[in-house]
């Protein structure tokens, strides 16, 4: 269950050159979504709890999404390693 309407993800793919949207297709894109933007929330979340704050800022947002970056990029380099963070957010690949 997504909470992105269905008519607004159907409006941003048109935006993006689509003539017509199946609901199926607009369902599938929100799902994704959603799930993506929950995943950078979390983040997020994390970062603010670090820096003991409830708050999340858009420098929380900005730098989760940065992160989610780096990851991606490692992944493709040495797309074999093993990315673990240990107690202290360090990066061992």
């Amino acid at each position: 269950m997504t909470i992105l309407p269905t008519a607004t993800v159907e409006r941003l793919i048109r935006s993006a050159g689509a003539q017509r949207v199946s609901e199926g297709g607009a369902e599938e894109l929100a799902g994704v979504l959603d799930e993506i933007g929950k995943n950078i929330a979390k983040d997020a979340i994390n970062l603010a709890e670090h820096d003991k704050r409830k708050t999340i800022k858009a420098e929380d947002i900005k730098l989760a999404i940065k992160l989610k970056k780096i990851l991606i990029i490692i992944h493709h380099i040495l797309p074999f390693s093993f990315i673990l963070l240990n107690s202290n957010n360090t990066l061992w690949i």
